[in-house]
């Protein structure tokens, strides 16, 4: 079943015959509650937190963006790009007019919700 060359890997009906899938195998364990018993830590419906901590580590003072913050970050890097864009058209001598296509429609930002910053994710 885990064999990396794909012509000696079994297919899925074979997998579904196989003498190991259709058995009932013995219980080891007591069976985990769903959802988790309340007070117990260690019945988490989530591991995320716990992948970020074991591949990042624990991040002693977490960056927190808002809403609002992003917006105007995004809004500040698009003006940089149309300015760029313009430069570049002045300095070409190309005079077809690019005002439609520069022009953004203003948004009013949805709400002011906090967005913790991922430790893999840097901002550009």
């Amino acid at each position: 079943m885990l064999q990396k060359d794909a012509d000696e890997r079994f297919t899925l009906q074979q997998v579904k015959r196989h003498a190991w899938t259709i058995c009932k195998h013995p219980k080891t364990q007591e069976e985990v509650p769903v959802p988790p018993l309340k007070k117990d830590g260690c019945h988490s419906m989530t591991v995320l937190p716990y992948l970020m901590e074991y591949h990042y580590g624990v991040d002693e003072n977490p960056i927190y963006y808002t809403e609002h913050q992003l917006n105007e970050e995004r809004r500040l890097q698009e003006l940089d790009r149309i300015s760029e864009d313009r430069k570049a058209t002045c300095n070409s001598h190309h005079t077809k007019s690019n005002a439609h296509q520069n022009k953004r429609r203003w948004r009013k930002p949805i709400s002011c919700i906090s967005i913790k910053r991922f430790p893999s994710c840097k901002p550009s």
